[in-house]
């Protein structure tokens, strides 16, 4: 299998912060620890 070329992980890493941030903005901690749904789909991004 070829290497992904770096530029392209970025992207991707990029992405998934993208996602995460969309996921918990304008949510605290409390009612992030306290949904599960939230954690299962920032921790899936990781």
């Amino acid at each position: 299998m070829p290497k992904r070329d770096s530029y392209l992980l970025v992207e991707d890493m990029i992405g998934c912060c993208k996602n995460i941030f969309e996921y918990t903005n304008g949510m605290g901690y409390e009612n992030f620890i306290a949904s599960k749904i939230t954690k299962d789909a920032v921790c899936a991004k990781f």
